[in-house]
């Protein structure tokens, strides 16, 4: 998307792992670009409210005189779902109020990312009125709306990885009317033998041992997994609707080259 001259917002949740891994220094809260159009940001709960509070108070004295001390700290820790609105609170007000054509948020795992998805919906069937109650029915419109947001599951062509892909991709249908984009297969495995020289591949096969010779040893291992990963296609595909995009494995290689072989294949959905 960077490459089409859009602007790309990468949000992470906590941590600074997408532009270290990409030989850039950690972008922290204020964001740093990684690559032409695209910026990173690290998004934390304690930051976010910073911002909140400061521009609801029009005054970030006021917000370090009253609100920025250890008991305000301790109630953002410590209560469930604060930390979620707060995150998602940042993104809303990054994708509605800043100039950003996109913005890719990488949530936590299965639990805990749906944890954070379901949080604005606990809100709002909790509290009736007030502004908790506002923000809650205005990050569920967020979520809600399918021409706004869209959750690309990434999995593996494993039985567990499929697994939780299937049960996050019905929970997130209903109850929570949360649009999926593509589901997303990484680091799928090669080919070993294309089809049409299987036969000569066994021919030569026969004479060697697999216990004995690397290149048959090798050869037969990516065979099996192959096949374990087409069963656990054919199962995606039948339980998920989504469009099903590969990602290949690919060999150790420079974190740029690498971002461009991926975004390769990322380009005929976007």
């Amino acid at each position: 998307m960077g490459r089409r001259g859009r602007r790309v917002a990468v949000i992470e949740l906590g941590n600074d792992f997408i532009p270290t891994r990409l030989g850039h220094s950690p972008a922290g809260y204020a964001g740093a670009a990684i690559a032409p159009g695209v910026t990173a940001f690290n998004i934390t709960p304690r930051r976010a409210f910073e911002e909140y509070a400061s521009r609801e108070l029009h005054s970030h004295r006021l917000y370090q005189t009253f609100l920025n001390n250890r008991f305000v700290h301790y109630f953002i820790d410590a209560t469930p779902g604060v930390n979620a609105l707060l995150s998602l609170g940042k993104i809303w007000w990054m994708a509605t109020h800043e100039s950003w054509d996109h913005c890719v948020v990488d949530l936590p795992a299965t639990g805990h990312g749906l944890g954070y998805l379901e949080v604005p919906r606990v809100v709002t069937d909790a509290v009736h009125l007030g502004p908790l109650r506002e923000v809650g029915e205005r990050l569920t419109s967020m979520l809600t709306d399918a021409a706004f947001t869209r959750v690309c599951l990434v999995t593996h062509l494993e039985e567990l990885p499929v697994t939780e892909a299937s049960i996050m991709a019905a929970r997130l249908s209903d109850p929570l009317g949360i649009a999926c984009g593509p589901v997303i297969a990484n680091a799928v495995w090669p080919i070993p033998i294309p089809k049409d020289l299987a036969p000569l591949y066994q021919t030569w096969r026969a004479g060697r041992s697999a216990g004995k010779d690397p290149v048959v040893a090798v050869t037969e291992f990516v065979r099996r997994r192959v096949a374990l990963e087409d069963a656990q296609r054919e199962r995606l595909m039948k339980e998920l609707t989504s469009y099903l995009l590969e990602v290949p494995r690919f060999p150790e290689a420079e974190p740029a080259s690498l971002l461009a072989a991926v975004a390769g294949r990322f380009e005929p959905w976007l």
